[in-house]
């Protein structure tokens, strides 16, 4: 079974299904910038009207789905992994930064106007995700407080193994010392079918 996430494609059915959606939203722009705006959705519609495709409809993206959505709207019943979660925060927060000053200056042009102008996710947002999700954050070091609030704190310490060769004595080699001490081994599989294969052996 092979699973395809939506990716960056913006899909209409068609370019009169596109049409449509720019003329509807085209009554609907008003206030500052709003004829600037106006010229640049005609022209648009213009292009569209005459079988001419639009060299760039990522702007329509807020206008091709009821609801937006992202990778997670696809992963439900998954277990959500953050690594080094105070890194994540920082790296979605420069990347809205600088999307909005981006924005900011189509805005400005009247390339895009209120209505076409968010397109990423934000980190509340994100945050909001984390609390819906069954969530597990791995950070390297210990923190006072995490953007959502946590059930449970658990300190473990990652061991870096040799890189197993496929044969099974020696990775039982590795573990068992491990598995003498009580500890509680986590062992990743690279695929889906792998993970049971080596589950099974593991048990057998």
């Amino acid at each position: 079974k092979l699973t395809l996430m939506p990716s960056t494609e913006i899909v209409f059915s068609g370019g009169d299904d596109l049409m449509k959606k720019i003329t509807a939203f085209y009554d609907t722009v008003k206030g500052k910038g709003a004829k600037k705006a106006r010229e640049m959705l005609q022209k648009d519609i213009d292009r569209l009207k005459n079988g001419v495709s639009l060299s760039s409809a990522d702007k329509y993206l807020p206008l091709a789905y009821e609801e937006n959505a992202t990778i997670l709207s696809y992963a439900d019943s998954l277990l959500l992994i953050v690594c080094e979660s105070a890194g994540v925060k920082e790296k979605a927060n420069t990347a809205i930064k600088l999307q909005n000053e981006d924005i900011k200056y189509l805005l400005e042009d009247g390339e895009l106007c209120r209505g076409l102008d968010e397109f990423t996710m934000t980190f509340p947002e994100l945050t909001r995700e984390y609390e819906k999700k069954d969530t597990v954050f791995l950070d390297d070091f210990a923190r006072g407080s995490f953007d959502v609030p946590v059930r449970d704190l658990v300190t473990f310490t990652a061991s870096t193994l040799p890189v197993w060769n496929g044969k099974l004595d020696i990775l039982l080699d590795d573990l068992s010392p491990l598995v003498q001490k009580d500890s509680t081994v986590v062992v990743m599989g690279g695929t889906e079918k792998a993970a049971k294969n080596l589950a099974e052996d593991l048990e057998n």
